[in-house]
């Protein structure tokens, strides 16, 4: 009987231990936050075919970022994986598009941890021409 409750007390000591451990900052993975925002291009913009895109994105992870990947039309034009893990980045770079049609923006961005986040699709259009504004004045 006494063994049984000695063992008892050891397992309800070892539980203790690990409910505290596991509340500890390093442990609590539901404040795990993860967010991307597309400063530009923007939903609806409209660019020209062969003409350079400047894109300007800031993606924030709260256990720090390991890789960040963004695609049009499923193709990754754009990798970063930044040294130390920052929780934040700021992303500026160029892409120039050689085909026409609609285009589907994807960020993708992976934590520390291997857990990844999307942004959501956004879309804007490469077209052939611009057309000059027309003017309405009269």
């Amino acid at each position: 009987m006494k063994t049984e409750k000695s063992k008892l007390i050891a397992v309800i000591g070892a539980l203790c231990v690990l409910s505290f451990a596991c509340s500890l900052p390093g442990f609590d993975r539901s404040d795990a936050t993860m967010s991307v925002e597309k400063i530009h291009p923007s939903w609806g913009d409209v660019y020209q075919v062969g003409n350079a895109i400047d894109f300007e994105i800031t993606v924030f992870a709260s256990r720090g970022i390991s890789k960040v990947d963004i695609e049009v039309n499923d193709q990754t034009i754009w990798t970063l994986t930044p040294n130390g893990q920052p929780q934040s980045q700021l992303i500026r770079f160029s892409w120039t598009p050689v085909d026409v049609g609609e285009m589907t923006l994807i960020i993708y961005v992976e934590d520390s941890e291997g857990t990844v986040m999307d942004s959501g699709p956004s879309n804007f259009q490469v077209v052939e021409t611009l057309e000059s504004p027309t003017d309405v004045t009269n």
